[in-house]
């Protein structure tokens, strides 16, 4: 099972990754402005994807991934729980 450390630095990676910047400057952005989500729904829809190929779970868009897309700790939460489904 992925651990919740894990699994929020996959998302930190990618989102840095989609905001052209560095982790640790995503990071500041997050703990200066705030838990929202720092990209918008439209660059979220290649992140989410790539996430679940990268930790190896499948992560379905439906009503029940949308409000986790708001702050990265909720999506981070959702995805744990996810990963917690497939490994038992």
């Amino acid at each position: 099972m992925t651990s919740r450390s894990g699994i929020r630095t996959s998302i930190i990676a990618l989102l840095a990754e989609k905001k052209r910047c560095d982790p640790a400057e995503l990071e500041r952005h997050l703990k200066d402005k705030g838990p929202e989500m720092p990209i918008d729904s439209h660059r979220l829809v290649r992140i989410v994807p790539k996430l679940g190929r990268e930790l190896g779970i499948k992560i379905k868009f439906n009503r029940q991934l949308a409000p986790h897309l708001r702050a990265v700790e909720t999506l981070v939460e959702y995805v744990q729980e996810l990963a917690k489904r497939e490994a038992a």
